[in-house]
């Protein structure tokens, strides 16, 4: 993971349709506990950059909400540097949320060395898509401290989604076969305000699927494109 931007775990976060099983149906993966996606990750020129593993690590049906927790694996090109994280949802008949929380693991490095608290507007995304829609932003605002009896405030990270459209349907083809997808657009606004303050506009593309969830993602910085991914398995 040495030569990711720092801001990539959170594009791929955010550009994340959970999979969960009950109330939790619509375009999302009616999955039981332990099923697991696997995504082949390239960079802005095709090349390989590594795999991203989610796992249904969690499920819990009550009161008609389900509640799950994914695991999160990424790693490099040649299999090694894995980063883990933990990404906390809940889904109902109406809609799914990820908890903005769950970005606080997304860059193992920041949490193996600094204390971080989060506050923000989850991601929501209807069960039932439809082209023409226009879904919610989503905004997570992350405070960095130093670990100790006596913390300061290093920084702070903010990241906002908004501009999310369903825009079409289209048929793709992937290493795990080919799917009719919803293609979902949105923006991403993310500002690193550390020792000096470094601030990205992204924009975005995915497609989903009835019974699978992600398909394929792109994500791209001032019209060009950095990084994609695509499902390469479904276990």
């Amino acid at each position: 993971m040495k030569k990711q931007a720092w801001w990539l775990p959170f594009c791929w976060l955010l550009a994340t349709p959970v999979f969960a099983q009950n109330n939790c149906q619509g375009y999302y993966l009616s999955a039981p506990k332990g099923s697991v996606l696997v995504y082949e990750m390239t960079t802005k020129k095709g090349k390989p950059a590594g795999t991203r593993t989610l796992t249904v690590m969690d499920l819990k049906t009550s009161g008609g909400q389900t509640e799950g927790v994914l695991k999160q694996v990424i790693v490099d090109e040649k299999g090694k540097n894995p980063a883990e994280s933990e990404v906390k949802y809940a889904c109902n008949a109406e809609k799914i949320t990820i908890d903005s929380r769950s970005l606080l693991t997304s860059v193992p490095e920041m949490a193996a060395n600094m204390e971080m608290r989060a506050e923000g507007k989850s991601l929501e995304t209807p069960i039932n898509l439809s082209v023409g829609q226009t879904l919610p932003d989503a905004e997570v605002t992350i405070e960095l401290y130093t670990k100790g009896n006596n913390p300061s405030r290093m920084g702070q990270i903010k990241i906002k989604m908004f501009n999310r459209k369903v825009v079409a349907k289209e048929k793709i083809a992937t290493p795990a076969g080919e799917f009719d997808c919803f293609k979902i657009t949105y923006d991403t606004e993310m500002e690193n305000q550390m020792v000096v303050t470094m601030r990205f506009n992204l924009s975005g593309i995915e497609w989903v699927t009835l019974g699978k969830g992600l398909v394929r993602s792109e994500s791209y910085r001032k019209g060009e494109l950095v990084s994609a991914q695509v499902l390469k398995e479904d276990k």
